[in-house]
């Protein structure tokens, strides 16, 4: 069990501590959390998918810790009701925004890493981890093209903005665009990596980690 004291400051938003002089806020414990949380990510998807490249592996990293992932994670503990918000940010519907909802559940991952057994914490991470698995191993390209043509009627486009390194070790960055509007970046080793990292932001970006 978390301490309280650890657990409340991980549950207080800057705001409620700007209301509240010496207070402390879950800034810091979010920034620990966030650390932890790429950490065990990182080594479940490295042992689980031995066969993966690197790419793979952080393009779906990515979706895993992404805002609307971790967010989800939060409302499965109740972190929404438990959030202590300044009263501008309640009036604002601070307790459903996505983001605030994230950055709680990576401050709560922080304060178990500095009281609780590495094993809890790992638990902690992988038992909601594990759920959103299935939906996201499907390479992120595709999973944008279905999410954006249901959204749209149309394909997202694909542009190499720039390349650089040798012929032998080129580095590509790539670009994914609608109408203008660009959705992502991403760079790898080729075009398809690059690719595949860009339509893997453009997830994060529009919070859109389930598509199926």
């Amino acid at each position: 069990m978390i301490p309280v004291s650890l657990r409340e400051a991980a549950l207080t938003h800057s705001s409620y501590a700007g209301e509240h002089p010496g207070t402390e806020d879950n800034q810091r414990l979010e920034f620990l959390g966030d650390a932890v949380i790429g950490l065990i990510c990182a080594s479940y998807l490295y042992r689980k998918f031995p066969d993966y490249p690197e790419g793979k592996l952080s393009v779906i990293k990515s979706v895993l810790i992404s805002t609307a992932v971790l967010a989800q994670k939060a409302r499965n503990l109740a972190l929404d009701s438990q959030i202590r918000l300044g009263l501008g940010e309640e009036k604002n519907g601070g307790r459903n925004k996505d983001s605030i909802l994230a950055d709680t559940y990576e401050a709560l991952v922080g304060a178990a890493y500095l009281s609780r057994p590495w094993a809890e914490v790992e638990r902690l991470v992988m038992v909601d981890i594990a759920s959103f698995l299935p939906t996201v191993t499907k390479d992120a390209k595709s999973q944008l093209q279905e999410v954006w043509q249901a959204r749209t009627g149309r394909y997202p486009h694909y542009k190499v903005i720039s390349s650089y390194g040798p012929d032998h070790e080129k580095t590509f960055i790539v670009e994914v665009s609608h109408a203008g509007r660009v959705l992502g970046r991403g760079c790898g080793g080729s075009k398809k990596e690059a690719e595949q990292k860009a339509a893997a932001e453009a997830l994060k970006n529009l919070q859109l980690p389930n598509t199926t």
